[in-house]
């Protein structure tokens, strides 16, 4: 049932498309999330890296769906900060 669940996912958000024109990509997801699957976000990783495109992800083990700037959760909030340092090489 899950599997079945994570492939239509996968094919209503167009996971399997991601292409050239896709800018590069930053994934937080938690390993927990009870809402959409942490494969999710493997799968569009690998699709990206396949196509090409520069992505980095980060898998937290713990955390609800949708946890935002993670304020107050000391084991999320530096997801942010991650992002940031990121970003620096497309700052300039």
């Amino acid at each position: 049932m899950r599997k079945t669940r994570i492939n239509l996912i996968c094919r209503v958000l167009h996971l399997h498309r991601a292409n050239t024109a896709h800018p590069p990509t930053f994934i937080f997801h938690t390993a927990d999330n009870p809402v959409v699957p942490m494969q999710l976000s493997l799968r569009y990783a690998d699709a990206c890296r396949q196509a090409g495109i520069s992505v980095e992800l980060h898998v937290y083990e713990r955390g609800v769906h949708g946890v935002g700037l993670a304020i107050g959760n000391p084991s999320l909030c530096g997801w942010t900060r991650v992002l940031l340092d990121g970003l620096k090489p497309w700052a300039s």
